[in-house]
């Protein structure tokens, strides 16, 4: 076993935070091993809540290292202390453990023991974040065993929380987009789809977002929709831009533009030319984002429902151009 510094709770609380920080950042391996070692400063000082935080945050790792039976045992532990703290069915072990269990079984589509969980939550949990979250997977599952879309729709609007947390509806979005493909009603659904590929619309993550885009593009590539296929290729130069790939961005921007302008669609046209305008005077090519930029700002008056992003970014670029 590795020699570890002089344990103190501010070490465990430092590899903690670093676990946490690689597992935001998709170092699972890392992030697993850094929880490992919060887990033994937390047992050589006896500190059993630290260990169980640590315990939780190995297993998220497992869980997206795909070590499904790793990360049970390790929220069985978190339950046996939660259990002889006298805690079962409290908020904190429904936040730290209840709903990791109940991410697995669904994860490895052991839905009856998932349905479990979540309908348990349901019940013991008032109207909030993690009763929301809940209900929204027991309507994911339901859609994976082919319920009635009536049944579904019950569990996606029965609790009033979910629209006041911008994350559960965006999963609430894409699970209704899911029912609308499985039902053959693509045109709703590729309407909520273009908006879940979207970073301007609140998500900003890019990888959550680009698994959206993905589903979005293939939808129009299958249906041959051209201006949906456009727009999923904006909504990819929209992360490439957030990522900070330039060269990248401009050019899926380029494609989309050049479709955008085929199809004389006025908005999304002004869309790309405003990204394509940030990209250049983020390069201090001042002239031709100055172009692009004066360019657009009639095509966004045309449609005469300018985006917020376009109103943002006038504001940003004329203060730049002094216009």
């Amino acid at each position: 076993m590795e020699t570890l510094p002089h344990p103190t709770r501010t070490l465990r609380t430092v590899f903690l935070d670093i676990s946490r920080s690689l597992y935001d950042k998709g170092n699972l391996a890392d992030g697993r091993t850094h929880a490992r070692k919060a887990q033994q400063i937390a047992a050589i000082l006896g500190d059993q809540v630290g260990q169980a935080f640590a315990f939780g945050q190995e297993a998220l790792c497992c869980i997206g290292l795909g070590f499904f039976h790793d990360a049970a045992q390790l929220c069985q532990q978190v339950r046996d202390l939660t259990c002889m703290w006298g805690l079962q069915g409290s908020n904190a072990d429904i936040v730290h453990n209840q709903i990791l269990e109940a991410g697995i079984h669904f994860l490895k589509t052991e839905y009856p023991e998932a349905c479990l969980i979540y309908e348990q939550i349901v019940r013991s949990t008032p109207p909030g974040y993690w009763k929301a979250l809940a209900l929204l997977n027991i309507a994911i599952i339901d859609i994976a065993r082919g319920a009635p879309a009536a049944s579904v729709h019950i569990n996606l609007r029965l609790d009033p929380a979910t629209p006041s947390f911008t994350i559960l509806a965006w999963i609430r979005d894409g699970v209704d987009a899911a029912l609308m493909l499985r039902e053959g009603d693509t045109a709703a659904a590729r309407a909520i789809l273009e908006r879940l590929a979207n970073l301007d619309y609140g998500m900003y993550d890019c990888q959550t977002t680009l698994s959206w885009v993905a589903v979005y593009l293939g939808s129009a590539l299958r249906t041959k929709d051209k201006l949906s296929t456009m727009k999923a290729l904006n909504c990819l130069g929209q992360i490439a831009a957030a990522k900070g790939e330039s060269s990248t961005a401009m050019s899926l921007f380029q494609v989309a533009l050049d479709g955008f302008t085929v199809m004389d669609v006025h908005q999304w046209k002004a869309d790309c030319m405003m990204r394509m305008s940030k990209i250049h005077l983020a390069c201090s090519e001042v002239l031709r984002a100055k172009e692009l930029f004066e360019a657009a700002l009639p095509l966004f008056d045309r449609c005469r429902n300018p985006r917020i992003v376009g109103e943002r970014w006038n504001t940003y670029v004329a203060q730049k151009f002094n216009l």
